[in-house]
């Protein structure tokens, strides 16, 4: 693997010089920040290394038999290179390094460095882990990575500043968070003193350095009684291994100054003399972490309002998690163990097919999918669904398939009903009408949004003259008054509303039907009114010559002079003047509504039977 210089590394190589600090002694307090890290993070090899021009040397080292290596064999040349922790969990997986000797001699596997820097960002070293097995390296051990080796780099700058060595509590004041060493009986760790604390321990306890010592350490201060940490800090005294803790232990609580910290052991020839605590404030960490919490937790709400599920797919593990809407959903408790076959058994075999293959073309290719498809829920409850899903990619591969599943039952239902109300409207023989109601601040105005074919027979008007335009613009201001008052009443009064009317249509006056009924927003108020009419010119016509041929009639009876009189069976309906006056009456209301047999007796004896027998014959 050939190296190139990168730029500024005349800067860097001059700052590493002026450190006077290649190949000399061991010290202390470099020794001891390896042990820290080999002790804390549990790996074989942990190690201060400096990158010179041609080599890579390291000041102290812990599990690494090396003293140096070429510094094209160097997995921290390419730390010093970067801005940050560099990890690579398998270094035979990673073609940088994967036909490096040192895999091989030293048996490499792991590797995790975090830049030493002195001066304006020159990154002369590291602080390195080694292992020889793969491991994973989270973001809380890059961060603890990136605390121990603020210590290294202060050790350096004093170098850089002083040009002598220094002691490890020198460098350590340089830091802004919180350190303290600890001494005491491992066997009675309530009898543990402070023996020294940095500026930023004593900061946040508003004293001084000289006014903590023989203090009880703030760590333990703070345990809770009885708590599962507790027991594991008095494990780790004894045995003198590294533990790692948080205070207050209650993540709910936000309100509260919290902190990190790891206790680890120091040694003098493997001889535990003291510990040392690093603290990190994670107060508005913690808050970050609580207001997440509860937008998640605001997020499951919305989406059972929203009837939206959300679900995840890991390949790599085959699982299968879901949101509880998303369980609810599909009629299984949370605790159900679930998988992506599973899944797809929830579709109709009509449909399963497709969403199977959708789901298969996103896992391999990273397609996203989003299609309406039926559901069948585990208790036999049918849905109409909307399933969503896309693809997270790590590498060219699917690292995990995440998504959502929507209940649109009832929007299809209400679309089923809309095309069944549009092919109502549009094939009807009768005219329908779709107002908007207008208000203004004299008095609503009604215009026509939309018009059915069978209107546009009817008015003789092709629906793109009347749309948009209002009832007296079409009608006139006479007939458009009228129509409009109508309409008004309908919408005021919130209920249907009939009339019948006269209007002039291609050419000819024509009578009219109108059955008008509101239509509700949202808000409760009427928005539209929908109009069903109905040419009634022939009936009106029929009724019309009808009353003619009565009134016609009924001038024809009343000037005969001679007695007319009709019955139906024996009541007698209707009299003219002279069938009045010939039974002695004074008005047609005395004798209308009787029968005729009454006014059979006036004639004898037999006239009653004869008049009965007539009126049955007829």
């Amino acid at each position: 693997m050939s190296h190139s210089a990168p730029v500024g590394e005349a800067r860097r190589l001059g700052a590493l010089g002026r450190l006077n600090i290649l190949d000399t002694d061991s010290e202390v307090a470099f020794d001891q920040i390896a042990e820290v890290a080999q002790q804390v993070f549990g790996t074989q090899g942990a190690a201060v290394s400096l990158v010179a021009e041609e080599r890579q040397w390291f000041k102290a080292a812990c599990g690494i038999s090396l003293d140096e290596t070429p510094r094209e064999q160097s997995f921290c040349t390419h730390v010093i290179e970067g801005d940050g922790v560099m990890v690579v969990q398998d270094v035979q997986a990673d073609p940088r390094f994967r036909d490096n000797s040192l895999i091989e001699e030293e048996g490499i596997r792991f590797y995790a460095g975090a830049p030493l820097s002195v001066g304006d960002q020159l990154h002369v070293g590291t602080l390195c882990l080694t292992d020889p097995a793969p491991r994973s390296f989270g973001e809380e051990d890059r961060a603890l990575l990136t605390q121990l080796a603020s210590v290294a780099t202060n050790l350096l700058e004093a170098r850089l500043q002083a040009h002598e060595n220094r002691y490890l509590t020198s460098a350590l004041e340089q830091v802004d968070e919180p350190v303290s060493i600890i001494e005491g009986n491992p066997e009675k760790p309530s009898e543990a003193r402070l023996a020294w604390a940095n500026d930023a321990y004593a900061a946040r306890g508003e004293t001084t350095q000289s006014a903590l010592e023989g203090k009880t350490p703030w760590v333990f201060e703070n345990l809770e009684r009885g708590s599962e940490t507790e027991s594991r800090v008095c494990h780790a005294l004894k045995v003198g291994e590294p533990v790692r803790g948080k205070t207050p232990e209650d993540e709910k609580d936000a309100a509260r100054q919290t902190f990190t910290w790891v206790l680890a052991p120091v040694r003098n020839h493997e001889q535990i003399t003291h510990w040392i605590v690093v603290q990190q404030d994670t107060t508005e960490q913690q808050r970050v972490q609580q207001a997440m919490r509860t937008q998640r937790d605001r997020l499951q709400r919305m989406q059972g309002v929203a009837q939206t599920g959300g679900w995840e797919y890991d390949p790599k593990s085959d699982s299968f998690t879901g949101s509880n809407e998303f369980y609810r959903l599909i009629g299984l408790p949370k605790s159900t163990d679930f998988d992506l076959e599973r899944a797809f058994q929830l579709y109709p075999p009509s449909v399963r097919g497709r969403v199977k293959t959708a789901a298969q073309r996103c896992l391999e290719d990273g397609s996203p999918f989003d299609m309406e498809v039926p559901l069948v829920s585990a208790t036999g409850q049918h849905r109409e669904v909307r399933v969503r899903g896309s693809a997270e990619r790590e590498g060219g591969r699917t690292a995990r398939m995440t998504g959502t599943i929507q209940d649109i039952t009832t929007r299809k239902q209400r679309e089923q009903h809309l095309r069944q109300a549009n092919a109502l409207f549009e094939h009807s023989q009768e005219g329908f009408l779709l107002f908007d109601l207008k208000q203004d601040e004299d008095e609503a105005e009604f215009v026509i949004q939309r018009v059915n074919p069978a209107y546009e027979q009817m008015s003789g008007r092709r629906a793109d003259e009347v749309r948009g335009r209002s009832v007296r613009d079409i009608h006139g201001e006479e007939q458009g008054a009228e129509i409009a008052s109508h309409l008004r009443r309908c919408a005021g009064q919130g209920k249907p509303k009939d009339w019948e009317m006269k209007l002039k249509t291609n050419g000819s006056m024509t009578y009219w039907s109108v059955q008008a009924a509101p239509i509700y927003g949202e808000d409760g108020q009427v928005q539209q009114i929908t109009a069903t009419v109905r040419n009634v010119t022939e009936r009106k016509n029929r009724e019309e010559k009808i009353r003619e041929s009565r009134e016609r009639w009924r001038l024809l009876v009343e000037s005969h002079r001679d007695p007319v009189q009709i019955t139906v069976g024996k009541t007698i309906q209707y009299v003219n003047s002279s069938a009045v006056e010939l039974y002695g009456a004074s008005d047609p209301e005395e004798i209308v509504g009787r029968s005729v047999l009454e006014f059979a007796t006036n004639d004898g004896p037999g006239a009653r039977s004869e008049m009965d027998e007539v009126l049955q014959t007829h």
